[in-house]
């Protein structure tokens, strides 16, 4: 069907139906009302739209980063929140590291779904490193945590816990919403 050219209200179906702008590109003309149904739009793919939208690494990679970064965030978290001995600190420490990558990867999205999956992992990465700073702050008498204390370091942790899952499910909206 490439570069067949269409009225514009089978266009418009056509877009609805697909839900995909990049298969359907408007033609070039004016859409005034009284030549709306002799402009049209062609079908078909340019040369700078993807033909192919086949499983990628990068897609595979992201997913399993983001999916790291709340499972080790979520096995950090688990356990009594008044024992430290519940909770590693290597544990911790590598959250922070996957959530930081996460963060970095998540940069070259400009979609709205991508901002908002990327204000998710700054606040994730805020609560991990203040987890983190906490831990360490308390540590430094070189006492064990009170429980108070673990508890604080363990609400720090559980909360970037929300926000990787809420960026769970905004990868999760976005890989549906994908059509192949």
């Amino acid at each position: 069907m490439a570069n067949q050219k269409i009225s514009f209200s089978t266009c418009i179906k056509l877009f609805f139906r697909t839900q995909s702008i990049p298969h359907i590109y408007l033609a070039y003309g004016s859409f005034s009302l009284e030549n709306i149904e002799t402009s049209g739009c062609r079908i078909g793919t340019s040369d700078s739209q993807p033909t192919s939208q086949a499983m990628s690494t990068e897609r595979i990679l992201f997913a399993f980063v983001i999916m790291l970064a709340l499972t080790l965030n979520v096995g950090f978290a688990v356990g009594d929140m008044t024992d430290i001995n519940h909770h590693n600190v290597y544990e911790l420490c590598a959250a922070v590291v996957v959530s930081l990558i996460a963060t970095v990867m998540k940069f070259g999205d400009r979609s709205v779904l991508g901002s908002t999956m990327l204000a998710t992992s700054l606040v994730a990465d805020l609560q991990l490193i203040a987890a983190a700073v906490t831990w360490g702050y308390y540590a430094q008498a070189g006492a064990a945590l009170s429980p108070h204390q673990c508890a604080t370091v363990v609400s720090l942790a559980i909360g970037a816990g929300v926000a990787n899952v809420v960026s769970v499910v905004l990868l999760l909206i976005e890989a549906t919403s994908f059509r192949r």
